[in-house]
């Protein structure tokens, strides 16, 4: 496990310029570790965790740095507990001013610990080139994306609308509601909810699952264009 840390750590945080970041690296890579002990723990069948952002993203030896390696090597065997358990210690690239509840993301039971919080006045993560971003769509393409992903139905449709329906305390969406008229005028209304909405509507070229739920959206004559906050889940 500290090998395959070495190729998880890089991959997933800056390392920075010098050993400024050292503390934080060492920080990061006991989350990485207790995340796989609890990936471990599951005792699936075939294999135990995903190479990329659906668990960790692992860039394998290659990817490699001394001081990543040393962030891996100075907390050797380290894991964050919680009553007598490995901690559930999911995380993300950057929140967007404000952290979201586990149990609005992800089905486990709530998680105390995982409660969303102010990330700061002004925020933290505002260094970060994804605390504020944009993405632009023809609407056919994006109602391509729900079609693909088997959410409308209809063989031949338009989209007429696209409206946040409700949004968590953070300003995350809950739940997107797409209308589009079918044959024969027939108006039918189609909801996507939480973290599933950005698999399925994904950025515009096509290369990134949508950066976070944290958005503004709006129809624009034939383009959406949704006005973003952040990186991740946010948990």
């Amino acid at each position: 496990i500290e090998d395959y840390l070495k190729g998880v750590v890089p991959s997933e945080m800056p390392i920075g310029k010098n050993e400024k970041n050292l503390e934080a690296l060492k920080a990061f890579a006991i989350c990485a570790r207790t995340y796989s002990l609890m990936k471990l723990n599951m005792n699936q069948t075939e294999f135990d965790l995903f190479v990329d952002v659906r668990d960790q993203v692992y860039g394998g030896s290659d990817k490699e740095m001394s001081l990543s390696n040393r962030a891996v090597d100075e907390t050797r065997g380290t894991v964050l507990f919680f009553d007598d358990e490995p901690a559930v210690t999911f995380y993300h690239s950057t929140c967007g001013g404000e952290t979201e509840n586990s149990n609005n993301v992800f089905t486990q039971k709530e998680t105390h610990y995982l409660s969303g919080i102010i990330d700061g006045d002004p925020s933290y993560c505002s260094i970060s080139p994804r605390y504020k971003w944009k993405e632009t769509y023809e609407r056919k393409l994006f109602l391509e994306r729900f079609i693909n992903a088997g959410i409308i139905t209809g063989n031949k449709c338009e989209l007429e609308n696209v409206e946040v329906k409700s949004r968590f305390k953070s300003g995350r969406v809950n739940e997107l509601e797409i209308t589009v008229v079918e044959d024969e005028n027939i108006q039918k209304k189609y909801s996507v909810f939480g973290n599933n909405i950005r698999t399925i509507i994904r950025t515009s070229d096509n290369k990134s699952i949508l950066f976070s739920t944290n958005f503004e959206i709006m129809l624009d004559g034939n383009q959406i264009i949704i006005h973003g906050k952040g990186y991740g889940h946010g948990v």
